[in-house]
């Protein structure tokens, strides 16, 4: 899935070699829906350790996000490290959100987005077996035109604090969804806590609430989400398929 920023401007196309990070300041985060928290956050100084941005998602859940400027260059740099440090020291992080949001409300489970111009099929090699949620992003910058393109997801399914008890009918009946929304794209991936599971593309699009054995589904229209009230598959299925077009 490509997001292209456009300036109308008629000049020719003309690919640029320099990506600057405030570029992603200025105009892929509100794209993506990330709002950013702190940049250049030091988290050991004596060593120079520092998160290059710190953010939070549509889901309001926390994003590190790193560039590789180079694509010889490593894939990720202490990223992981990051998202470690941030689960070992919730309490450092939930006072720095809350200059900002309700912590309460923040999903602290953190995940890793990396921005290069290029990436190969070694790459998603070097990430595929990673017990961590990495998203790969295509940046290409040209004189009048940026083009962002979810290029993999590391990890199709993450089941955070989900614990819900199904029938035997509406579990078999959730697996399928599951497996088709999963099916639809390598770019969709899963991420599931308390009683609900998000899917998402390059945005989310869909989500299913367990509430009382049941089996409550959504699609999101117009960043909205509305609720779906049919038992034919097919028909549910190609309304989800709908919301996964436009997200």
């Amino acid at each position: 899935m490509d997001i292209k920023l456009f300036n109308l401007n008629k000049e020719k196309i003309i690919k640029e070699d320099v990506f600057e990070k405030k570029m992603f300041k200025d105009k892929i985060a509100s794209l993506l829906n990330i709002k950013i928290i702190k940049e250049d956050y030091y988290i050991d100084k004596a060593n120079n350790d520092y998160i290059e941005i710190l953010g939070l998602d549509g889901l309001n859940r926390m994003v590190i996000v790193e560039f590789r400027y180079d694509k010889f260059g490593p894939i990720i740099k202490n990223g992981l490290n990051h998202v470690d440090y941030i689960k070992n020291h919730l309490s450092e992080f939930k006072m720095l959100v809350n200059d900002i949001c309700d912590a309460s409300k923040v999903l602290f489970d953190a995940y890793l987005m990396v921005f290069s111009p290029f990436f190969s099929k070694d790459d998603y090699n070097a990430i595929c077996h990673i017990p961590y949620d990495i998203e790969l992003y295509t940046l290409n910058i040209y004189k009048n035109e940026c083009i962002v393109n979810k290029a993999y997801v590391s990890r199709k399914m993450n089941i955070n604090h989900f614990n819900v008890s199904l029938s035997k009918d509406n579990e078999m009946k959730c697996k399928k969804i599951i497996d088709y929304i999963l099916s639809l794209s390598e770019e969709v991936s899963l991420y599931a806590f308390n009683n609900e599971m998000i899917f998402k593309r390059m945005f989310d699009f869909c989500m299913l609430e367990f509430s009382d054995n049941n089996i409550n589904i959504y699609v999101k229209k117009k960043d909205k989400y509305f609720s779906v009230k049919e038992n034919n598959l097919e028909k549910l299925y190609s309304l989800i398929e709908q919301a996964f077009d436009c997200n």
